[in-house]
């Protein structure tokens, strides 16, 4: 079952100053014991949540509530609809709940594959790896139909696509520094043994040292996060300017479109062997 935030928690979070600083969030269950709330849809958000008339709270459930807090989050629940309902559009059906994990899952190759063919639609460019970090996918996608707003939590940070030019060495050496960390990858087939990778194939072959590769990442991959430099010894770093939830946006789109599921296979490409 698909989780939401409460009324009361959503009420503190909207009226609350964000400061700079690292935060995190989660989901919780909702509770519509008391009012009969539901999650609205982008028209019915009077049956799903009620109605304030002045300082009186009429939930769906006919209970009425006169001020207090009930009151107060209904009205900033609706105040906020408006805001919201584009965030609900359908945007396709996933059959099954589809999560993010490593060494590597449907969810994560969908989505840097998705990098992969929208950066070379886009840019005429062959792109031979594509990466992307597990901690960039903050949420699953759910089991049933799919909002605008599923991938916002999805792929919530404001990540460009990039393409880096490296030579072969240096591109083993990147892919070799994940070896107790590894992320989503795409082009790749790898082994690890014993925390150590002992097989590495970039589009079935092994890497040419001197060879040219073109690699499509994020940008806070470039310099050091998540612990790689995937722009180290580049000889050419080309920003995109899109973000890699419009690259994977635009795949659901081609998914919606041609009448399939959203859903995805894993394919063996990075195994860990006992």
């Amino acid at each position: 079952m698909r989780k939401f935030i409460s009324l009361a928690c959503l009420a503190l979070l909207l009226s609350a100053t964000v400061s700079a600083q690292t935060f995190k969030w989660h989901s919780v269950p909702m509770d519509g014991t008391r009012t009969g709330t539901s999650m609205p849809g982008q028209t019915d958000a009077a049956e799903k949540l009620g109605v304030v008339e002045g300082n009186v709270y009429h939930a769906p459930n006919g209970r009425d509530f006169k001020g207090g807090t009930a009151t107060a989050a209904a009205a900033l629940m609706l105040e906020a609809q408006a805001s919201v309902s584009p965030l609900k559009e359908s945007i396709g059906w996933c059959p099954q709940k589809m999560t993010a994990h490593r060494p590597e899952s449907g969810l994560s190759n969908m989505i840097v594959d998705c990098m992969v063919e929208f950066t070379e639609k886009e840019t005429g460019r062959h792109i031979d790896v594509g990466l992307i970090n597990f901690g960039g996918i903050r949420e699953s996608m759910p089991e049933g139909n799919v909002e605008l707003g599923d991938i916002f939590s999805m792929l919530p940070f404001l990540n460009y696509l990039n393409i880096v030019e490296l030579k072969g060495v240096d591109l083993r050496r990147m892919l070799l520094s994940m070896s107790g960390d590894v992320q989503a990858l795409s082009g790749v087939r790898m082994e690890i043994t014993g925390g150590k990778i002992t097989s590495l194939l970039v589009g079935g072959e092994r890497i040419d040292n001197d060879r040219i590769y073109n690699l499509v990442t994020v940008d806070f991959l470039l310099a050091g996060g998540d612990g790689i430099s995937a722009a180290g010894n580049a000889i050419s770093v080309y920003d995109t300017k899109v973000l890699v939830r419009d690259a994977f946006l635009s795949c659901l789109k081609d998914l919606r479109e041609s009448g399939r599921d959203i859903e995805y296979p894993t394919d063996g490409r990075v195994k860990f062997i006992r």
